[in-house]
């Protein structure tokens, strides 16, 4: 298929039209064109790039995939929320402990709690070993329970049209 029309003067393409910003997008892809012997609208030929997709076939019918649950409350246990009073660590050339973290502005802070260090023979994060300074913990105190935000709800069968969404590589047009 072979299109060629004159809309506006301009040649155009789907490629062409994918090119331009949103509204000369909406402004071409509603005109129509002479297209095969047929009164088209650009959007029927360019069906990707103008959105246009028309659904084709018979429609499938799809079902929920899975029966929801819904669970008891979940109990986080508790952690206990304080520095390690050992740790002794050279970042960037800095001698650094909790508590000369403690004495950091907040963007200080922030930044040293991020770093990985190797401490105790394992590769972790500052905020992991200086818990209370770096507000990396949960507080103590009694288990926290939660419950679920939200009830489950079951919907019938949603119909899904196939849909044919393919621009007209031939499509070549003047506008």
């Amino acid at each position: 298929i072979n299109f060629d029309a004159v809309i506006a003067d301009r040649r155009v393409t789907c490629a062409f039209i994918q090119s331009q910003i949103q509204d000369v997008q909406e402004l071409i892809c509603g005109r129509p064109v002479n297209y095969d012997g047929n009164t088209r609208l650009v959007k029927e030929i360019c069906k990707d790039t103008c959105g246009g997709c028309i659904p084709t076939g018979l429609p499938t019918i799809s079902f929920p995939t899975q029966v929801p649950t819904i669970s008891g409350p979940t109990i986080v246990p508790t952690i206990e929320c304080v520095d390690d009073i050992n740790f002794d660590a050279v970042i960037a050339d800095r001698r650094v402990t909790c508590a000369f973290i403690q004495s950091q502005i907040q963007d200080v802070q922030e930044l040293i709690c991020g770093r990985p260090v190797n401490y105790d023979g394992n590769t972790r994060l500052v905020k992991e070993i200086c818990k209370d300074t770096c507000g990396g913990c949960i507080p103590t105190g009694l288990p926290t329970i939660s419950f679920p935000t939200q009830v489950p709800t079951i919907s019938g069968p949603t119909i899904v049209p196939t849909i044919e969404c393919v621009d007209d590589i031939n499509f070549d047009a003047v506008i």
